[in-house]
């Protein structure tokens, strides 16, 4: 996958995989996400035209998905959609997006201004 951001190690190296908690929610690296978002990015990363039709929805965007996963989905510049999901560190709307990546742990950062559509996890 094309990411046009930077990456940095994950600071929390002893528990990186993939498992089920007590709350039936996925855990990377001790952070939570929801089963609904989980089952929505996979799909989304392997259906294209899924991709294409969510985009088409209306959405309401705004910036304050801060402490929370989020299924987000970038533009790159070859102007392929990327999906994936985060949780979010921060955001700022005229600056970069900072987040743990899943399901690798990885910090990701890139330009807020990429983000094409994003559903914050409640």
């Amino acid at each position: 996958m094309y990411f046009s951001g930077s990456f940095y190690s994950y600071p929390i190296q002893s528990n990186c995989g993939y498992s089920e908690s007590l709350d039936n929610r996925q855990q990377v690296g001790g952070i939570s996400f929801p089963p609904t978002l989980i089952q929505k990015y996979f799909m989304l990363k392997g259906n294209p035209t899924a991709i294409q039709e969510e985009l088409a929805q209306p959405k309401v965007y705004a910036v304050g998905c801060e402490g929370r996963p989020t299924l987000i989905i970038t533009n790159n510049p070859f102007g392929i959609p990327n999906v994936f999901l985060m949780f979010v560190v921060s955001s700022d709307p005229f600056g970069h997006t900072v987040g743990f990546i899943f399901p690798t742990g990885m910090l990701g950062r890139f330009p807020t201004s990429q983000i094409m559509f994003y559903d914050c996890a409640v």
